[in-house]
């Protein structure tokens, strides 16, 4: 059996292990180095030599900083032994994986130390850390990371081993903590699991603390099976403002860059130099962009994205090019736009105060979209989208069901690079295009709108209203490998355009029901469209195609228990979220399931949904009643798995699920938050590669709290605000997944 640990010390790619030749101390069998960290390995331990980056990266970019100065002379380091007190007297290191690559060491004028033609290797092992195990050290997407191998009629609880020289060993939610001055280090979850067969099979693996020794607890288990490799996170980190600032959308790019959306309450968050708006523009709130290098380690860059009234980001999409294209709403008469711009004027509306966000729409909204350049230096596009009614804004009795349900709509990118936008409007005068799908507003208080621009934001190359006579709205949308947009959303209507042969032709009633739409490659038509749901509440807040074309949606519900089911092994009969699999014509459910805590009610407010390459169904959202939030959503009772990152929660979290093809398992659950501060998102998406990594924005630390678990190494560990900052989490599920890629980032 192999028990997956993954230590968090943030990596730079190709990890190697060098080997011994003389050059260095008798002891040392290899070394390897990583951003901010140097690893040595003995015969039954190993060093981990911390340093202290930001004050090496002054030293080397900074032409003004004084060497010369008393606290500028040294470059603070803290090592940690992790040794393994049960080593036997066979303990040995070795090496695998072999480099082509050779180093010389000429260190000073002693020949015996000049270590000639040293060899470099992708994992190292420590043999006999405990009878019949051994500790196989590699590179991790997250940092370093070490597998322990038990041979068969090994005891894992033999193993006995300690962190020399930490601050404090702590074991929290699972996880080890390792203390230390230059920040913490992290052992995850162990866990084993056994492959019988078409069969995963989770072999429950927790550490034990006693007097500063850590040993492994493990259930029942055959030996004689491979290991799947546990979930690992990736990074997690605080924006570090001293402003207010609250997390609304995230989205990532090729390479695993994490780009947030949040919004700014005044000139205090951490802007880069040269980026493209530096000042805060006032007027309450400005859009606060960041994009987050793949450690969250460091800004690349970050830019306010404003003018003199409110702004809030609603959906973020990083083209191939790496540059961010924002969908949001705006109050701001000079809100920033392009020249040629497809609109340069703000269309404005109603006064209008979203519930508990901190700001307001005293001349109504419009929809902005723009366009930022790979380095966040230049508005390569920028419009507004509007009438002379409200825009972009859903707040609907009925529809706005969360916290923050405002700030739901999408953008999204097709193939030739054009701009999709779905969200909702108030304004009967918005621009429609000839020919759309339907070019007149249907009454109610607002419909569904779904509109194409060009690239560059010049051209509005297709508009129209999707709704009937009551309310309606569209909150996410997806592409085909044919170029058909499907969009889903809430309505109250009953005369929605269904189609002929739909799965549901019928609103069975409640507060409203969920509707999934598909259009034309033209527009021209709404091709499919059927209602989904029940007499209760019920919405799809998210729409996923997967390689067959068929098409997946994620939304709450409210409906009587069992409805709702069909040919899902995993089911929760009462559950508060739904996840439904449909044929691509709408015709047909092929399955149907609810998920959550089956107490027949919502428990998380949907934030991020996926259909991977092979098929899996990844799910993320927050729940929390707590610190003016409202409404009913709590975390508490969510079922969690035995490898969960976190098993607890306050109810008051993130909840991430992964469940298998069709439904048949529930794969990985945990909850992610702190102790004290209530987790949330301000509205908005954030989104899974296709590879399972979340890419998930939080309003985190309220009221001037830390306690969101940020990873050693974090652009910020603290909330530096009086009340929120914006945090994101990039949480990597380690699936045992190959994608092929030839990106190779910097």
């Amino acid at each position: 059996m192999s028990l997956g640990i993954t230590l968090l010390v943030h990596g730079q790619q190709g990890l190697r292990f060098i080997e011994n030749k003389g050059q260095w101390p008798a002891q040392v069998a290899y070394m390897g180095e990583l951003s901010g960290a140097t690893i040595w390995m003995e015969r039954n331990a190993v060093v981990i030599d911390r340093y202290d980056t930001e004050r090496l990266h002054q030293a080397h970019a900074n032409v003004n900083f004084r060497v010369d100065a008393a606290e500028n002379a040294t470059l603070r380091h803290h090592a940690v032994r992790l040794t393994f007190l049960s080593a036997t007297t066979a303990a040995r290191t070795t090496a695998d994986r072999p480099f082509i690559t050779r180093y010389n060491y000429f260190i000073g004028n002693d020949p015996a130390r000049w270590g000639r033609k040293a060899r470099a290797f992708a994992t190292t092992t420590l043999h006999e850390v405990a009878p019949g195990i051994d500790a196989v050290f590699r590179e991790g997407r997250a940092g370093l990371k070490y597998d322990l191998v038990v041979a068969p009629g090994a005891d894992p609880g033999a193993l006995r081993f300690t962190y020399e020289g930490a601050d404090e060993l702590s074991v929290r939610d699972g996880a080890l903590i390792i203390g230390t001055s230059l920040g913490r280090l992290v052992e995850r979850i162990p866990i084993a699991y056994q492959q019988i067969g078409e069969e995963r099979r989770t072999i429950a693996c927790s550490y034990v603390l006693t007097d500063g020794v850590i040993s492994l607890r493990t259930g029942p288990y055959d030996t004689q099976l491979p290991l799947i490799i546990d979930p690992e996170l990736a990074f997690a980190t605080f924006s570090g403002s001293v402003s207010n600032n609250f997390g609304y959308s995230a989205s990532f790019d090729a390479a695993g860059f994490l780009y947030a959306g949040s919004t700014a309450f005044g000139n205090q968050y951490p802007v880069t130099l040269g980026a493209y708006q530096t000042t805060w523009a006032g007027g309450t709130t400005d859009i606060a962009l960041s994009k987050y290098d793949t450690t969250g380690s460091f800004l690349v860059w970050s830019t306010y994205l404003g003018g003199g009234a409110a702004e809030m980001p609603h959906s973020l999409f990083v083209d191939e090019n790496d540059q961010l294209v924002v969908l949001g709403t705006t109050a701001s008469t000079n809100f920033p736009t392009t020249s040629g711009a497809y609109d340069n004027t703000f269309g404005g509306g109603t006064p209008f105060t979203p519930t508990g966000l901190g700001l307001s729409y005293p001349n109504g909204s419009d929809m902005i979209v723009a366009r930022l350049s790979a380095d966040g230096s230049a508005l390569l596009g920028s419009t507004y989208l509007g009438g002379s009614g409200n825009d972009g804004l859903n707040s609907a009795p009925g529809l706005k069901f969360n916290y923050a349900d405002e700030v739901r709509g999408e953008v999204l990118l097709d193939e030739l690079g054009r701009i999709w936008v779905t969200s909702c409007t108030q304004s009967t005068d918005i621009p429609v295009t000839a020919g759309a799908a339907q070019g007149s507003f249907a009454g109610g208080s607002h419909d569904g709108y779904v509109a194409r621009l060009n690239p560059t934001l010049t051209q509005l190359q297709y508009a129209s209203f999707i709704g009937g006579s009551a309310a309606d709205a569209v909150y996410a949308g997806a592409l085909d490998d044919s170029g058909r947009l499907y969009v889903c959303g809430g309505t109250v209507s009953t005369d929605l355009p269904v189609t002929a042969g739909a799965w549901s032709t019928v609103n069975l009633g409640g507060a409203a029901e969920a509707f999934v739409a598909r259009l034309a490659i033209d527009g021209s038509s709404v091709e499919a469209l059927s209602y989904y749901g029940s007499t209760a509440y019920d919405q799809a807040y998210f729409v996923e195609i997967d390689g067959e074309g068929s098409v997946y949606l994620f939304g709450q519900t409210s409906a009587p228990s069992g409805q709702l089911h069909l040919n899902a092994t995993y089911h929760i009969p009462a559950g508060g979220q739904f996840l439904a699999k449909l044929n691509s014509d709408l015709t047909t459910l092929l399955i149907g399931a609810r998920i959550g805590s089956g107490d027949g009610t919502p428990d998380i407010s949907p934030t991020a949904f996926l259909v991977d390459v092979c098929d899996k169904i990844y799910t993320s959202g927050w729940g929390s009643s707590a610190g003016g939030l409202g409404g009913s959503l709590t975390t508490t009772g969510l079922p969690v798995t035995a490898d969960a990152h976190q098993p607890t929660t306050t109810g008051h979290d993130l909840y991430l699920a992964v469940f298998d093809i069709d439904m048949t398992a529930l794969t990985y659950a945990t909850y992610y938050g702190g102790p004290v501060s209530p987790e949330h998102v301000d509205g908005g998406t954030s989104r899974f590669d296709r590879r399972g990594r979340v890419y998930q924005s939080v309003c985190a630390g309220c009221q001037n709290n830390d306690d969101f678990p940020t990873t050693p190494g974090a652009w910020s560990s603290t909330n530096n605000s009086s009340g929120c900052n914006s945090a994101v989490l990039k949480f990597d599920f380690d699936a045992p997944l190959v994608i092929a890629a030839f990106l190779v980032p910097d």
